[in-house]
């Protein structure tokens, strides 16, 4: 056998994985919209078997039910949409279960054909002069792939702890936003403002992290080639004094309006990092699949 033919019958294999793994997502797409239709005719059964314990009971309903002679005419009724159920609860039940067998003998083979293309994948990289070359590219690619991977994985742990710290703050300043708009419209006093500017040092201190934390996730984004705007702001303590001394409502309000502008820019900015995470995540996904190729 030629290189070429032993490279066809790699391809034709790949092309025959691919169908079988269409075809069992189909299945498994069939699956969910019976399991969603089952759940219905469970309900349906659950009812109708209810329905006929009832009638089975020695209640004075069902006294009455049998001195008037309607018994017997509404229990055959509620047996009869009871077993009706119970069929087509069974028959979807059967149904779900063949779907599953079908699935398994879909994975099973696309399991066997994978196994079967590595092993030709071998054979051609060890019995051709043109296969060991492109072995030799493909170790090479190997390494590169193994070591985005790896840049990749410091840049999710350093962006995920940006998030944290994020939403920490942001969670901060809403608590202290709410305190804030009982102090404006409640006068809450010194205990509300002590209680308001606790959660906003929390904040100032999660910003702080955050700002370090920014920086060593900017440098690993640079590593794996990744632009992100990383600018925000976040309110400072200029307040505090006057809000606290001169508490009235024009320094509640402008403390207020500040953690609403805050929680307003953290919220944006925790969306930014959390799609800018996902988009890692997937790049990663993406390089893992070709390491295992």
């Amino acid at each position: 056998m030629t290189y070429q033919e032993a490279c066809n019958e790699i391809m034709q294999l790949e092309q025959e994985v691919q169908v079988l793994k269409q075809r069992k997502f189909r299945e498994e797409q069939v699956i969910e919209i019976k399991k969603k239709e089952l759940e219905k005719y469970t309900d349906d059964l659950y009812r109708e078997h209810y329905d006929v314990k009832q009638l089975e009971k020695n209640s004075i309903g069902t006294l009455l039910k049998k001195i008037s002679g309607n018994y017997q005419k509404e229990y055959e009724k509620e047996t009869k949409e009871y077993l009706a159920a119970k069929a087509k609860y069974d028959e979807f039940n059967i149904m779900i279960e063949d779907l599953h067998s079908e699935v398994s003998r879909y994975q099973n083979e696309i399991f066997r054909k994978e196994q079967e293309i590595k092993r030709k994948k071998q054979d051609l990289r060890n019995n051709y002069p043109e296969g060991m070359e492109i072995a030799q590219k493909e170790e090479e690619l190997r390494k590169k792939l193994y070591s985005q991977k790896k840049e990749l994985e410091e840049a999710i742990t350093a962006t995920h702890r940006v998030f944290e710290l994020a939403s920490n703050a942001m969670e901060q300043y809403k608590s202290a936003k709410s305190w804030a708009t009982y102090d404006t419209f409640f006068k809450g006093g010194l205990v509300s403002d002590l209680i308001k500017y606790d959660k906003i040092d929390n904040a100032a201190a999660s910003i702080s992290q955050l700002q370090s934390a920014t920086d060593r996730m900017n440098k690993e984004l640079k590593d794996v080639k990744t632009a992100f705007d990383s600018n925000i702001n976040h309110i400072d303590g200029s307040t505090r004094f006057f809000d606290i001394a001169f508490d009235n409502i024009f320094t509640d309000w402008s403390v207020r309006d500040k953690l609403s502008s805050n929680v307003d820019e953290l919220s944006r900015y925790c969306s930014k990092v959390e799609a800018l995470l996902a988009s890692l995540r997937n790049e990663k996904r993406s390089i893992e699949q070709q390491i295992l190729q």
